[in-house]
């Protein structure tokens, strides 16, 4: 545990795949810090450092969304953020930082706005997408920070697909393969980029 006590030891075999299993339960007083989880075999050592600590409710929870399910390089995302307390009311006056990152770098967000959420715990607000994006499909990942009025914080994001060409066309050979000389019979699916199906479309 975190004070250096051994609170766990087996020894198990493998199977036949080469892999073995072991469960410890922790006393409900455990004391919380970084514990080391160790195992052996033959002469090597791996080591793993888990975190111990209690769970804590959310005060409130928070929803993102954004106007549509994908976007153009160029475009503007309209991101709307709701929060509310666990026991339902809503998270009024709270202080929003919506940020726009097409990396897993939230550092290095391309957009950012701060706004306040009204009465209904939402708020809202738009944000460039990168023109920067075109030529190749990417993610942008709408990020909300909600902090409350009493300091507490809660974090949620919600990713849409940036790209220059919205609809995709496949084409599958009932065969599994075209087959040369024979009639192959081909199945094409067109679809939009988020896989909602595209009905009415010519091909």
């Amino acid at each position: 545990d975190s004070r250096g006590n051994v609170l766990f030891k087996e020894e198990v075999a493998t199977s036949k795949y080469g892999i073995a299993a072991a469960s410890c339960e922790l006393d409900r007083e455990a004391a919380e810090g970084a514990y080391d989880l160790t195992c052996t075999v033959g002469h090597t050592v791996s080591k793993l450092t888990a975190e111990v600590k209690r769970y804590v409710l959310p005060k409130f929870t928070v929803e993102v969304t954004a106007h549509r399910p994908y976007y153009a390089p160029g475009e503007t995302a309209r991101a709307k953020v709701r929060a509310l307390y666990t026991f339902g009311k809503p998270v009024a006056g709270a202080d929003v930082e919506l940020r726009l990152a097409t990396s897993e770098d939230d550092a290095r967000a391309e957009a950012r706005k701060r706004v306040k959420t009204d009465e209904n715990g939402e708020a809202e607000a738009d944000l460039p997408i990168p023109a920067g994006l075109r030529g190749r499909d990417a993610q942008a990942r709408i990020i909300a920070v909600v902090t409350d009025t009493a300091g507490h914080v809660q974090a949620r994001e919600v990713r849409r697909i940036v790209t220059e060409t919205p609809w995709r066309v496949d084409v599958l050979p009932e065969a599994g393969g075209l087959v040369p000389g024979v009639p192959n019979v081909l199945h094409l699916l067109a679809r939009r980029v988020d896989g909602e199906p595209l009905a009415g479309a010519r091909i």
